[in-house]
């Protein structure tokens, strides 16, 4: 019988790690009493957020804002969490799912929602799966941590989105109401984004404030004029669009939590801000 299931899993696809011991420990013990103690330290937000924004830069810099946007879903029954992350060396206007199973972190294998991929994938040319995107990109791993910490056998949709265009994003926002809709009560999405990456401290400020105003008062349009115009850079940006159109204007957003680079290795030449905005679904 084990060697059955020692061939059975030896077949199944399997997304490795790629920066554990680098942005996040390596060792599955250190790994959860860290998770543990940033989620501990979290401030108080009421634990129901639909979809969170949160950073995805190496813990020692961004985990403490990271814990703030799942801990503001943390009371809620999550069976799927939609994964949005940006695809950093990409110019293509596409959407890219794994081909990969289960993803894999020290606290272990992740399933992920084959069907929902599949689902996906079908809406749009513009949406592929290829797995040699995921093996190369950081900005979903790094989120994966808490969940198995908060949502103990959650599966995973992730989904890595490159510079695509508005109708692109619209087709995705689209595409995950009509798969996820219906299960919303149970499904977290989360997108994985900073909000400026590597500028001065002057100008990262400004750009970074306006990228918050801009979530905050729920601007997609102009969200993406600014992306479209280089005011903003930030990589998250069509992903985020997404959620925003997904969520609708009658959601309600929080800043939960921001800081940036300098606050830990104070250098103020290149700095990457981050933040934890937690969107809210008004009961009807």
């Amino acid at each position: 019988m084990s060697r059955i299931l020692s061939e059975h899993y030896s077949m199944i696809k399997v997304r490795e790690p790629i920066v554990e011991g680098i942005f996040y420990p390596s060792d599955r013990q250190k790994l959860k009493r860290l998770v543990t103690s940033l989620l501990a330290t979290a401030p108080p937000t009421g634990g129901s957020a639909w979809g969170i924004l949160s950073p995805h830069a190496g813990y020692r810099y961004s985990g403490a804002i990271a814990a703030a946007a799942y801990s503001a879903a943390r009371d809620r029954k999550v069976k799927t969490a939609v994964i949005l992350a940006p695809l950093h060396r990409t110019e293509k206007d596409e959407v890219i799912l794994p081909e990969s199973e289960k993803f894999k972190i020290p606290l272990g294998l992740l399933d992920v929602d084959r069907r929902a991929v599949d689902e996906l994938v079908s809406f749009s040319t513009r949406f592929v799966k290829d797995d040699i995107p995921h093996l190369e990109e950081h900005s979903i791993e790094v989120q994966l941590p808490f969940l198995p910490v908060l949502f103990p056998g959650a599966a995973i949709v992730p989904v890595l989105v490159g510079r695509i265009g508005r109708k692109t994003v619209a087709a995705l926002a689209n595409a995950l109401e009509i798969i996820f809709g219906k299960r919303s009560d149970s499904t977290l999405f989360i997108v994985s984004a900073n909000l400026t990456s590597f500028m001065q401290g002057g100008a990262a400020k400004t750009e970074a404030e306006t990228f918050i105003r801009l979530i905050l008062e729920g601007d997609t349009e102009g969200l993406l004029s600014s992306f479209e115009e280089g005011t903003i850079n930030s990589c998250g940006v069509p992903a985020l669009a997404a959620l925003m159109l997904l969520a609708g204007t009658s959601c309600d957003r929080r800043l939960l939590s921001s800081g940036n680079s300098a606050e830990v290795n104070r250098d103020y030449r290149e700095l990457v801000h981050y933040a934890a905005v937690g969107f809210f679904k008004n009961k009807a």
